[in-house]
């Protein structure tokens, strides 16, 4: 099954416009282009937790307030979310 980004971003509890495209680039989260969109697989989702990847925290540049730095999550914290969700 195939999520939006929106949507596995809520799934693993992260920032959907900075830390899952940043996740994205870095190649530790694999998508899939189903027309125009991306999507990502529920498998995906779950190698992501499985295998422990750790999500760096975003360091707001010098000067910039707001949320950047708060998607900082731990791969337990992660996994145990994806996995409480159903499907």
């Amino acid at each position: 099954m195939l999520v939006s980004l929106a949507e596995a971003a809520r799934r693993l509890g992260l920032c959907r416009k900075v830390t899952l495209p940043r996740l994205i680039a870095e190649g530790q989260i694999r998508t899939a282009r189903v027309g125009k969109r991306l999507k990502v697989s529920v498998v995906e989702l779950e190698r992501f937790c499985r295998d422990g990847e750790q999500v760096r925290p975003v360091v707001p540049e010098k000067g910039r307030s707001g949320r950047a730095g708060r998607s900082r999550r731990s791969s337990s914290m992660i996994r145990e979310r994806i996995l409480a969700i159903p499907l």
